[in-house]
């Protein structure tokens, strides 16, 4: 049996209590910003304004990814919830990244001080708290993907609406700590600089987890071929059926985060049709006295059966192509 099974409620809820939560802090961040005039505050500020539009977008990929198919798409539409990762990826790189680095910058040249409030470093200390329950919760539902290590389980994900979330929740972690690092050393020396380097490296770190998922997605996008273990159990509902002579290819590819597109390259097993076809009637109710007919509706019936096999095995095997000889 299949490894792994994804939980489209546990996608769900984690994504709508992110969206929740950035809600709020977006809200708190940016009264932290108006309060100070802080680049590195509103780095965060504007961090989670795109991380607010995120949820959004990634539920908007995972609800339109769970239409059935139709006639322009007939392998449905799971391929859509990579399209709108992709989006949200895109977003967190212009306005989270590009933004606040802009704002670094202009402080660096202009050397504005911020106003020290001490209303915005508790606002920070509560963020960093909120962001903390997200991205544990995100952490949770991730470390039972497959893989061998903490590497291998993110960068192997297929799950980009849960991998979104992650990322997303560990970057903004990283962002309060920056910021409150930034404005915290700004308190202590009365020096603007120390705020507008630490707002630059929030635009860095923002930055490379953009490109991460941006990469992520178009290799998902362009047809990823399923993880080894997925073709290693569809290898395993095959085995020992009498019907099938040899497997010569299995191919495996990824249509959405749980969808999986299956190809069957198999040689049928001729001898054991004509041996069942001699052992008489009594193994061949159906069309028992046209040989010919007889055999094309076994082959048919056995490849409706290997497809079923590998669907109840396999359950993210949604559709299964068969080539045979």
């Amino acid at each position: 049996m299949s490894g792994h099974h994804h939980d489209h409620g546990g996608t769900a809820k984690t994504v709508a209590f992110n969206l929740a939560v950035n809600l709020f802090l977006t809200l708190a961040k940016w009264l932290a910003f108006a309060l100070t005039g802080s680049p590195s505050l509103f780095g965060e500020a504007a961090h989670s304004t795109a991380d607010s539009l995120n949820p959004i977008l990634l539920w908007t990929g995972h609800r339109r990814g769970q239409r059935p198919k139709d006639g322009r798409h007939p392998f449905g539409h799971s391929r859509e919830t990579f399209f709108w990762s992709l989006v949200a990826a895109q977003l967190m790189l212009l306005v989270g990244s590009l933004l606040t680095a802009y704002r670094g910058i202009e402080t660096i040249v202009t050397g504005a001080k911020p106003d020290y409030s001490p209303w915005s470093l508790g606002i920070m200390a509560l963020a960093l708290l909120a962001e903390g329950c997200t991205l544990t919760l995100a952490w949770r539902k991730i470390s039972r993907e497959r893989g061998a290590n903490l590497a291998e389980k993110i960068g192997g994900s297929h799950d980009t609406v849960l991998l979104g979330v992650l990322l997303e929740n560990g970057v903004d972690a990283l962002g309060v700590i920056l910021a409150f690092a930034g404005f915290g050393l700004f308190v202590l020396t009365g020096e603007p600089l120390w705020d507008a380097a630490f707002s630059l490296l929030i635009a860095l770190t923002l930055f490379v987890s953009s490109v991460f998922l941006i990469n992520r997605s178009r290799s998902l996008l362009t047809g990823e071929a399923a993880p080894a273990e997925t073709v290693a159990e569809i290898g395993q509902a095959l085995a020992g059926r009498p019907g099938i002579a040899e497997v010569m290819e299995i191919t495996a590819v990824l249509y959405g985060s749980e969808h999986v597109h299956c190809r069957l390259r198999l040689r049928l097993n001729a001898e054991w049709f004509a041996n069942r076809w001699c052992s008489g009637p009594a193994s061949r109710p159906y069309l028992a006295g046209d040989p010919v007919l007889w055999t094309l509706l076994a082959v048919r019936l056995e490849l409706s059966e290997i497809k079923a096999a590998v669907r109840a095995s396999v359950p993210e095997v949604r559709s299964v192509e068969i080539e045979y000889t």
